[in-house]
C-alpha cells in the first residue's frame, strides 16, 4: 500500500466509526497478499481516471480525479450551482456515471454543459445488451457491484438500480424527458435545461399551477387551492411549504386566517 494513500476514504470511514483498514478489508480493497486491488486503486488519492467538465458556454475545461469519493463530492459542489436543472436528477446521473462506467477503458467520464442541456458521457456500453429503453422501464444491471456497495455504505446512494427511475420522475414534473443513448462503447444521458424559472429557481408543474392561480387572484387560501388544483390538504400543504422555502410565495396572516401570494421582491 506504500504507493497509495487513501485520505478521502479514511475520512469517510471515520464517519462510520471505522478505521481505514477496516473499510479496506470490509470491501475487499486489498487482496490476500495485502496488495491494493483494481477497485481499491479507484478509491485511492492517486486515481487518475476522473471526470472532465467541459463548459461549452464559457469554453472552460477542468478535470477532477483522485478518489471516486472526492470526484463525487466535487461534482456535488458544481451541480449545486446549476439552478435551472432538477439537482437530484444531475446528482443521480453523476452517481450512475461513476458507479457504472467501464474502468477497464482508460479514459475520463465527460460532462458537457451547454446553454440548453447537460450531457454526461460514460465509457462502456450498457451491460447485458439492455437497451436504453429498457433502462427507462426500470431494468438495471450493475457493472461494478463493489463500487455500488461502497457508495451505498457511505450514504452517497441508497437505492441500487433506481437512479434512472429517479431522474425520469424528477423531470416528469416539468413535462420534459432526458434522452439515453448507447453506441460504440459509450453511454450518454442528456438532461434538458428547464426553461421555466423564477429568480433562478426551477419551477415544478404544480408550482406553476399555483403561481398562475395567484397571478390571477392575487391571494388564495389552502382550502381554495385544494379545490382548484384537485389535491388533498396534505398535498397542498407540502407544495406550499416547499414554495415558501424556495421564496416563490409568502404567507399573509389576518387574524386567524392565512392566505398566500406571490412573494414581492424588496
Amino acid at each position: 500500500m506504500k504507493e497509495y494513500s487513501f485520505g478521502f476514504l479514511e475520512e469517510e470511514s471515520k464517519q462510520k466509526n471505522l478505521t481505514l483498514e477496516d473499510t479496506m478489508i470490509k470491501f475487499n480493497l486489498l487482496n490476500s497478499d495485502g496488495k491494493v486491488t483494481s477497485i481499491g486503486e479507484l478509491f485511492s488519492d492517486q486515481n487518475k481516471l476522473g471526470i472532465e467538465i467541459i463548459d461549452m458556454i464559457n469554453f472552460n475545461r477542468q478535470k477532477i480525479d483522485s478518489s471516486l469519493i472526492h470526484q463525487f463530492k466535487e461534482m456535488e459542489k458544481i451541480i449545486s450551482e446549476l439552478k435551472s436543472y432538477p439537482i437530484e436528477s444531475i446528482r443521480e446521473a453523476i452517481c450512475n456515471a461513476i458507479i457504472h462506467r467501464d474502468y477497464i477503458i482508460k479514459g475520463n467520464t465527460i460532462v458537457k454543459i451547454y446553454n440548453d442541456r447537460i450531457e454526461i458521457i460514460s465509457l462502456g456500453e450498457i451491460p447485458s445488451n439492455i437497451s436504453p429503453k429498457g433502462l427507462t422501464l426500470g431494468i438495471s444491471v450493475c457493472r461494478n457491484n463493489e463500487i455500488m456497495e461502497i457508495f451505498r455504505y457511505l450514504g452517497i446512494t441508497n437505492r441500487a438500480g433506481k437512479g434512472i427511475e429517479k431522474i425520469l420522475r424528477e423531470y416528469k414534473e416539468y413535462k420534459l424527458e432526458p434522452t439515453i443513448e448507447s453506441l460504440g462503447g459509450v453511454y450518454r444521458i442528456t438532461l434538458p435545461k428547464i426553461s421555466y424559472t423564477i429568480n433562478g429557481v426551477a419551477v415544478k408543474k404544480t408550482y406553476r399551477k399555483i403561481l398562475d392561480i395567484l397571478d390571477e387572484k392575487g391571494t388564495i387560501t389552502n382550502e381554495e387551492l385544494q379545490v382548484l388544483i384537485r389535491l388533498t390538504s396534505s398535498g397542498v400543504i407540502k407544495n406550499l411549504k416547499e414554495m415558501l422555502e424556495l421564496g416563490l410565495i409568502e404567507k399573509i396572516r389576518e387574524g386567524r386566517n392565512i392566505s398566500y401570494r406571490i412573494k414581492i421582491s424588496k
